[in-house]
């Protein structure tokens, strides 16, 4: 194998490899509960949510960033995480 043949390769898997976790990300996001638009008892069945943090996570919409959570009162690094496995703030296109 050439050098050119070397360097379009390794571009053509670097392509792939974008696609790919571009795909996966936008895959993920489809099967997430979206923080925005969620209803409280939808909320609620986050791990560790109940109806006060549920209230406190409505209240403070909207969200530009699933991280934003960080911010409400009982919503610490680890609950954060465990919402992140099932929720995010899907992309609001509409003007």
């Amino acid at each position: 194998m050439n050098e050119r043949n070397v360097k379009i390769l390794i571009v053509t898997l670097l392509v792939i490899s974008f696609i790919t976790t571009a795909l996966l990300i936008l895959y993920d996001a489809d099967f997430k509960m979206d923080i925005n638009t969620a209803t409280k008892s939808e909320i609620m069945s986050l791990p560790g949510i109940g109806e006060v943090l549920a209230t406190r996570i409505i209240d403070g919409r909207p969200y530009k960033h699933i991280d934003e959570l960080i911010e409400i009162k009982g919503i610490g690094e680890v609950r954060l995480e465990q919402i992140k496995l099932q929720a995010v703030v899907k992309w609001n296109l509409k003007p």
